[in-house]
């Protein structure tokens, strides 16, 4: 008995790390590389092959990997993946727009998120408080209580990325954290 639950558990665990829609050509999905200033970049499948996926994630030839389909640098896409509507709404039209003003005030609004420098010139501090009460009027309308994505695999440590509830936190204490900002 010991024995199967001890299997049961592993199982799930290795699911919780590291799960894993099935993966098909055209599938929008995440790929963690380093490249365009990003950590992680959109790609498509190109290519399905036994357990491996070959992805593009950029017009250049040399822009393009296979992976094992399991590969921890690979996710499913965001808006296919354990969201429910309102997280998928948020990142298809929210995020994009507000993403790097929400991240220039995350660290000073919790010192866990990674500081991505300061703003310095005065149309980027009037952009960026724009953006935070844009955000703040959206979150209390249209996407009220959303909530930050609970995986493991989308919550990066230090990374506001799909901290979407922590946004709009954040864009309603904008003008509270602005001082420390600046």
């Amino acid at each position: 008995m010991k024995e199967l639950f001890a299997a049961a558990l592993l199982i799930m665990l290795s699911f919780a790390v590291y799960p894993q829609a099935p993966m098909a050509v055209g599938d929008e999905v995440k790929y963690q590389c380093f490249c365009f200033g990003q950590e992680w970049v959109n790609g498509k499948v190109e290519a399905v092959s036994g357990g491996n996926v070959r992805v593009r994630f950029g017009n250049m030839d040399d822009q393009v990997i296979t992976l094992p389909m399991s590969s921890p640098k690979l996710k499913a896409s965001v808006a296919e993946w354990m969201a429910d509507p309102m997280q998928k709404a948020f990142a298809a039209e929210a995020a994009p727009t507000y993403r790097k003003s929400v991240s220039q005030f995350a660290h000073f609004y919790d010192s866990q998120f990674t500081f991505i420098g300061g703003l310095v010139h005065p149309p980027e501090w009037q952009k960026a408080m724009a953006d935070l009460a844009e955000l703040d009027s959206l979150c209390r309308s249209r996407y009220s209580g959303v909530k930050d994505f609970q995986t493991i695999t989308y919550v990066q440590p230090g990374n506001v990325d799909y901290r979407f509830g922590t946004w709009c936190s954040i864009a309603a204490k904008r003008n509270e954290i602005e001082p420390r900002v600046r």
